[in-house]
């Protein structure tokens, strides 16, 4: 299911990722994101900020028309209060109207959530919750 060319946005567990310290092209291995280190994903990660914030929003925008439409699969993976924000903010978007979105887990503290393009293109249906 999850290869290493599969998009996982993974916001970052811990308050310090925000602004000046969390920046666009942050690398890995890193503190924001040591759990990525302990816990490995196959996917090909993308690193989101603690919070909503003007720049990860215009940054989830951006991968949501040149990456994640196209992959037709993407995972969001991080604590289950930082996940579901951004699950509902991705679900709005026209690019992922025909797409389901389902959890995972559960993974104890961490929650895991699939978007998957639907075959058939017809409305987006909420599984899993």
């Amino acid at each position: 299911m999850v290869d290493a060319d599969t998009p996982v946005i993974c916001p970052s567990p811990f308050i310090e990722a925000s602004s000046p310290v969390w920046t666009l092209d942050y690398p890995l291995p890193g503190f924001l994101y040591s759990p990525l280190e302990i816990y490995p994903i196959a996917g090909k990660p993308y690193l989101f900020p603690t919070e909503f914030s003007p720049e990860g929003e215009q940054y989830a925008e951006r991968l949501s028309t040149e990456i994640l439409a196209g992959a037709g699969r993407f995972l969001i993976y991080s604590r289950d209060e930082k996940v579901q924000p951004w699950r509902e903010w991705f679900s709005r978007r026209e690019e992922f109207s025909g797409w389901t979105h389902q959890s995972l887990g559960p993974f104890g503290t961490v929650e895991v959530v699939l978007f998957e393009k639907r075959p058939d293109g017809r409305e987006q249906i909420k599984r899993g919750d």
